[in-house]
């Protein structure tokens, strides 16, 4: 436990951080892991085959892809032990820029992390691995949580696996459902038993899609862009309408 106080309590965990994002481009965007290479090693090769093979394995992720810094302890059957997390609010319409977002995880990462081990009754000494999304996502807060993740591997002897934000998002299905082969699909338009297709897209993720849609509409993004659009269709007015009216009004927006 001595690793985890000097990090809570020391002063220089924070300054290499800092340090660190102070010479990192806010258009630096993370995508399969291209500026993440240095947070882990060959030494992993190999290592995760006997990791899996454990009977028994406990990992402490971190989630830091967008405006929510998460941290959680998960077993290897998918049990969730704990999982604390903390969102970035900006003013609705207004979106989070990278350096502002990544200066939040930082400064709610470390109370997380001592939330996180406590909640589920563990010590870093019963830690088998440590996880973090390597991306897609915003530059600057993927940096923050990958950061942490290579201190922390440093003082608690812990090896890295380094996880697709895509992939991660299958498996969590593949887990809950059970399914051998699962197929994820957004639905954005179902009526009279039929689907519709209102767009496609290969140059966006859909996540950032509805942030920044709900950024046009200045929609709250607290709990989630997604989760207040899905309200708004729901509470105010008709799909169709509704759908209609921002095609008629909607202008490209400044940012």
């Amino acid at each position: 436990m001595h690793g985890l106080a000097q990090l809570l309590m020391g002063k220089i965990f924070p300054r290499m951080v800092s340090q660190f994002l102070s010479n990192v481009s806010e258009s630096q965007t993370f995508v399969s892991g291209r500026y993440l290479n240095f947070c882990y090693g060959p030494e992993l090769q190999g290592l995760l085959g006997i990791i899996l093979k454990m009977k028994k394995m406990i990992a402490l992720g971190f989630e830091g892809s967008a405006n929510k810094i998460a941290v959680g302890v998960v077993t290897l059957d998918g049990t969730i032990l704990s999982n604390p997390r903390h969102t970035y609010i900006t003013p609705p319409g207004q979106g989070f820029l990278p350096r502002e977002t990544a200066q939040h995880h930082l400064q709610h990462i470390l109370p997380l992390i001592k939330s996180a081990l406590k909640t589920a009754q563990i010590t870093p000494d019963e830690i088998d691995c440590l996880c973090y999304t390597k991306g897609p996502g915003m530059g600057a807060p993927l940096q923050v949580s990958a950061i942490v993740v290579r201190i922390l591997s440093q003082l608690w002897k812990k090896p890295i696996v380094a996880v697709n934000h895509c992939v991660a998002h299958i498996e969590m299905g593949r887990i809950v459902t059970g399914a051998d082969d699962p197929v994820v699909l957004y639905v954005i338009a179902y009526s009279e038993g039929r689907y519709r297709i209102f767009g496609e897209t290969i140059d966006i993720a859909v996540g950032n899609c509805l942030d920044r849609f709900a950024r046009v509409l200045t929609l709250s993004n607290d709990p989630s862009p997604g989760y207040n659009i899905e309200q708004t269709l729901c509470i105010n007015i008709g799909v169709y309408d509704f759908v209609l009216e921002i095609a008629r009004t909607w202008r490209p927006p400044s940012i």
